[in-house]
């Protein structure tokens, strides 16, 4: 298939870059952010991407909010992979590898944060355990009582990190920005364990947490979590 020429320029200006800072397409490098000034790892992508036609950037995978050319992320070689980070990650659209301390984080390449793959990582090992439940009844229960817990704590803290992000996102916008009355609204921080809670709290920014997700069985989840935590498994009135 042929190349266009702006495909061409793009994987010039990228080999380029990649010359001038010592590294190969394909290479795994540490970089610093400028701006957060946190430690985060990137294996390079082995072909320009279609935005490194005019410039090669990258978004802080520790998902600050900070954008720029790779040179001001002062990237050195790292090939290997960085075991003592929290969370690695790789995007499905252009195979980029990343890692940096944190739950959330953003892709380096698209800035895309990652909360579903944290999820789905989280309802994998869940499936596992439940293909393997304990035959005493006492014993499944109890498992199952604890996955259950993970569901619940997992989402609030994806939620709490997602919150955190919107607010460095609106720190950062210009003043005239369409979006500043939405991110404006949003509570600094919150809880969201109490599902219609948090709901409330976020319709006045504009979000509405019913029309994203099957409201129905999120909210049964949460209540039988709420019950099994707070009323030692016990059904009364009020549930």
């Amino acid at each position: 298939m042929p190349s266009f020429p702006i495909e061409n320029e793009a994987e010039a200006n990228y080999r380029a870059v990649l010359l001038s800072i010592g590294v190969a397409p394909g290479s795994g490098i540490a970089v610093t952010c400028p701006s957060c000034g946190k430690r985060s790892w990137i294996r390079l992508p082995g072909h320009a991407l279609s935005s490194f036609f005019s410039s090669v950037g990258f978004s802080c995978p520790t998902a600050c909010g900070y954008y720029g050319e790779l040179s001001t992320f002062s990237p050195t070689a790292e090939d290997a992979y960085p075991e003592g980070m929290d969370s690695r990650g790789e995007c499905r659209s252009c195979g980029v590898e990343f890692a940096a301390d944190g739950v959330v984080l953003r892709r380096p390449c698209c800035a895309i944060e990652t909360p579903r793959e944290v999820m789905r990582e989280t309802i994998s090992y869940i499936e596992g355990r439940i293909s393997s439940l304990p035959a005493a009844p006492a014993l499944r229960r109890r498992e199952l009582e604890l996955l259950l817990g993970l569901v619940v704590s997992t989402f609030d803290g994806l939620m709490r990190g997602m919150l955190a992000i919107a607010h460095e996102n609106r720190r950062r916008l210009p003043a005239d920005h369409f979006g500043l009355r939405y991110l404006n609204a949003l509570p600094p921080s919150m809880s969201f364990q109490n599902l219609s809670a948090a709901r409330q709290k976020l319709l006045a920014a504009g979000f509405d947490m019913e029309q994203l997700a099957d409201w129905s069985a999120l909210t049964t989840l949460f209540q039988k979590r709420h019950a099994i935590s707070h009323q030692l498994g016990v059904a009364d009135q009020e549930y």
